[in-house]
């Protein structure tokens, strides 16, 4: 793995060492939030805009892709023929984090489940072969104690290995092709108890999906920064966030900074870069904060969240050129208004504001891709 250069240089992030082979961005649209926008677009109308676009595909359930196995094969057909590709979303409850909450759950439950969500998988890419590019496995239940956590994954991994084991396209390099979501409501929910999971079962078997912004919400601040917010002074009027690029003097004194982290931070910096994203192969790449998992359409991020993001995703795209990956996916996952804290109660949430969103986070992702991989400084700094 290659280290942080934050932990010995101003950048604070991973550039490719020469010698590396070449790694593609591959970029995918969640259709979380966005369904009846599709719809009433049309599937094929909506697919020949992402091909377009130069994205690579979808990240969507077995019910985003349609009611039926017939139309859920239409739809991955639609895909293959316009070479695009599907990122898997298997829930093993609480579809969508939408309605009721199951409540407490056992693990057998849960692996009931991810059974069947594996096999509706293997039924899709059999339909449309090639067309499946990953798994990501919204799996478990936040309230398993330590042994049924334990119970979860030590099910868990042997069923992924038996089905990676008859799609071996989906493995390149540390890429396994199936991944566990960092997501609220899940035992991955905190790095706390990730931190346990990855030590007992093995960061080289329990691979990431990381939603960072999670562990933001559910640690109530930046995790690996000390800062909680950008806003000089919290008892301030106006807008709670730096302008974005607009405070170059503010990001001089933060490089400033860079050198004053407190002993504590510096270790989670270190845990978070040095091994728990050793474990990360697919990154949701929404930029929150610490009270909301996603920042509200047409606000500027906290400066501090750009950082520590755009810090995660170099330090993953360099452990994965390392290890022989072909690609680095990435999903830049908005969804609903009410994932940003906005009240969708007195307000509506657009869709299409949804979709500006996520393409201004896409163009962000190449930028920030580009500049890493010429062994340039993030664009914002």
């Amino acid at each position: 793995p290659i280290a942080p250069s934050w932990l010995t240089a101003p950048s604070w992030s991973t550039a490719p060492s020469s010698g590396l082979q070449h790694m593609q961005l591959s970029i995918f649209v969640a259709t979380w939030g966005r369904t009846a926008m599709i719809r009433s677009r049309g599937v094929a109308s909506f697919l020949d805009e992402l091909s377009a676009r130069g994205f690579a595909g979808v990240e969507a359930t077995a019910e985003e892709l349609g009611a039926s196995l017939k139309e859920r094969v239409e739809y991955c057909r639609l895909l293959q023929a316009r070479g695009l590709r599907l990122i898997y979303a298997a829930y093993t409850s609480w579809l969508g984090y939408e309605g009721a909450h199951p409540g407490f759950t056992t693990p057998p439950e849960h692996l009931a489940a991810l059974d069947a969500e594996l096999a509706k998988a293997a039924e899709l890419e059999a339909a449309a072969p090639g067309t499946l590019a990953h798994i990501n496995i919204h799996g478990g239940c936040d309230s398993f104690d330590e042994a049924q956590a334990d119970e979860y994954y030590s099910g868990a991994l042997p069923r992924i290995d038996a089905f990676l084991a008859t799609h071996a396209h989906l493995s390149t390099g540390a890429r396994s092709g199936v991944s566990h979501e960092s997501h609220r409501g899940r035992p991955l929910f905190h790095p706390t108890p990730t931190r346990r999971l990855l030590a007992k079962h093995g960061r080289d078997r329990l691979k990431l999906t990381l939603d960072v912004s999670h562990w933001h919400v559910s640690s109530e601040r930046i995790v690996g920064f000390a800062p909680t917010t950008n806003r000089p002074d919290p008892e301030a009027l106006g807008a709670a966030n730096v302008e974005w690029g607009a405070a170059e003097a503010a990001l001089a004194e933060a490089a400033r900074r860079e050198e004053e982290v407190p002993p504590g931070v510096a270790a989670e910096r270190r845990w978070l870069h040095g091994e728990a994203y050793l474990a990360v192969e697919h990154v949701h790449a929404r930029i929150g904060s610490g009270q909301s998992a996603q920042t509200p359409p047409g606000e500027d991020a906290d400066w501090n969240a750009v950082r520590a993001h755009v810090a995660m995703w170099r330090t993953v795209w360099g452990n994965l050129s390392a290890s022989g990956a072909r690609e680095a996916i990435v999903t830049p996952e908005y969804g609903p208004g009410y994932f940003t804290g906005q009240s969708c109660v007195t307000k509506e949430w657009s869709p299409e504001a949804l979709w500006a969103q996520t393409l201004a986070a896409s163009a962000h992702l190449r930028e920030e891709f580009a500049a890493w991989e010429a062994g340039r400084p993030p664009t914002g700094q």
